[in-house]
């Protein structure tokens, strides 16, 4: 598939002080998404075509110019207007990018809005995704610190796990488990799920990660294989070794 290339993207403020791996990261996005600008990102594809393990800092990095979408999707705001200029119902062609658009609930209006921040640049402590997300998530629980905890979707829940090592087939075991117990850890609510699955991976808590028993030995079973008051046993035992 051919497309347009933004050759003057060197020239860019914006782009000149991204990392090597967040330039690499934006040139795979802009090269795979769909015609209207859409991609379900797959990082152990992107780290092995770019060469360079993508962390979520390299997103943050993006994150003027690149959204996520409620279904795990990215979205480049930019990519519309520069590959088609202004859209055209009555041009054939376009009518397939209208499609994808109405699919997704992005309204036109609204790429023009982000557009026109882009153009006008970004003022200095724009929040990225990260820090919007807390925001949205303080704002709905409240003051920060007491914020509500909203649980993250499967494909939230990927993205992240790719991000720091841990395969897919582990990630749904994380998701699964967590919707599963209500998003609790040990009897008690989880607050940040993200640290809650570093944790995890940090203590090899994983199905995918060889265990022991509470005696320090092997153990044939893998957490997904424990039950109930046993599993939580066997993660506060290894909080404390």
């Amino acid at each position: 598939m051919k497309r347009f290339t933004e050759t003057t993207k060197w020239q860019d403020p914006w782009f000149r002080q991204l990392s090597p791996t967040a330039k690499l990261l934006w040139l795979y996005l802009t090269d795979n998404c769909d015609h209207a600008g859409f991609i379900e990102l797959d990082v152990a594809s992107a780290t092995f075509h770019i060469g360079s393990s993508i962390k979520e800092k390299h997103l943050t990095e993006l994150a003027s110019r690149l959204q996520q979408r409620p279904n795990g999707k990215f979205f480049i705001p930019t990519f519309i207007r520069f590959q088609y200029g202004k859209l055209s119902a009555e041009c054939k062609p376009h009518l397939r990018v209208f499609a994808v658009l109405e699919r997704h609930g992005v309204d036109l209006n609204q790429i023009e809005t982000e557009m026109q921040r882009v153009s006008e640049g970004y003022p200095k402590g724009i929040h990225t995704l990260e820090e919007k997300t807390i925001q949205e998530k303080t704002r709905e629980g409240g003051i920060r610190g007491k914020q509500k905890f909203i649980p993250p979707d499967r494909d939230e829940v990927r993205i992240f796990a790719g991000t720091i090592g841990v395969g897919q087939s582990d990630a749904d075991w994380f998701f699964d488990k967590g919707e599963g117990n209500g998003w609790t850890n040990a009897g008690r609510p989880i607050r940040d799920w993200k640290a809650t699955l570093r944790s995890w991976k940090a203590g090899k808590y994983l199905p995918s990660q060889k265990q022991v028993n509470f005696a320090g030995k092997p153990n044939k079973k893998t957490p997904s294989e424990l039950e109930g008051e046993e599993i939580d046993k066997w993660y506060e035992q290894q909080k404390r070794n």
